[in-house]
């Protein structure tokens, strides 16, 4: 077998040039390691994030354990919740929340999305990934009022007065940059402190990039909780 040659100047030792040659190799053959090695940077650079945003936190283990540490905060305000599922696809989210809330706690729920899975292609899913077939979960619940379509356009469905009493859950799911900054602009204005941010897909760069350049600079938070992929913070005070 015949090894590329050492450049000069690069300051590595012969076995670390000849592992680094073999996980080329290996990397350039399989789509699949590919992916790996992409998803650990991701997750490693989420971690570093949380860090550097709010200091030596400690992530929980699931997801249903971070939202039973929002529950847990949610049941402590003795006040009712009003919550916007931005993104739903099969429900299985909406099912939980409200199957575990009864109406002293969870008042309202609205749900958004296109029911026809992604726009366009996220990650490694193509377009049309988590398609319901254009169909809303059955779920029978009063609280629930469906938003069927694009964002952009059903967002304006929503009345301010709908969800001005008790406090604000605003559950980010849409897993795009772009339809995440439409709900974002909406819920801006009506959010207050003590309301909850949930981000379902925190470590990607789409949600990351909202968090930077609109949540954080728009005012301060308390963390809640946070998984390797998912993050949920109290609202402190606005700008």
């Amino acid at each position: 077998m015949i090894l590329a040659v050492k450049p000069r100047g690069i300051g590595i030792g012969p076995a670390a040039w000849v592992q680094l040659q073999l996980g080329m190799a290996i990397l350039s053959r399989s789509a699949g390691i590919r992916r790996k090695v992409a998803n650990a940077a991701d997750h490693a650079a989420y971690f570093e994030w949380k860090h550097e945003n709010f200091g030596n936190v400690k992530d929980t283990l699931t997801k249903p354990a971070l939202w039973k540490q929002i529950s847990a905060r949610m049941r402590a305000s003795e006040e009712r919740w009003h919550v916007l599922e931005f993104g739903v696809a099969f429900g299985h989210a909406t099912e939980w929340w409200l199957s575990h809330h009864d109406e002293t706690i969870i008042a309202t729920w609205d749900g958004f999305d296109r029911f026809t899975g992604l726009p366009h292609a996220w990650r490694d899913l193509p377009a049309g990934a988590f398609s319901a077939d254009g169909q809303p979960p059955d779920l029978d619940d009063k609280r629930i009022t469906w938003h069927v379509g694009d964002l952009e356009d059903t967002i304006g469905e929503m009345e301010a007065e709908h969800i001005a009493s008790g406090r604000r859950l605003a559950y980010f799911d849409l897993d795009l940059y772009d339809p995440s900054k439409v709900a974002w602009e909406w819920i801006r204005p009506h959010l207050r402190p003590g309301d909850i941010l949930y981000f379902d897909e925190a470590f990607d760069a789409d949600e990351r990039r909202l968090l930077d350049e609109s949540v954080l600079p728009a005012g301060s938070y308390d963390y809640i909780g946070a998984t390797v992929m998912n993050l949920a913070i109290e609202v402190r005070s606005l700008r």
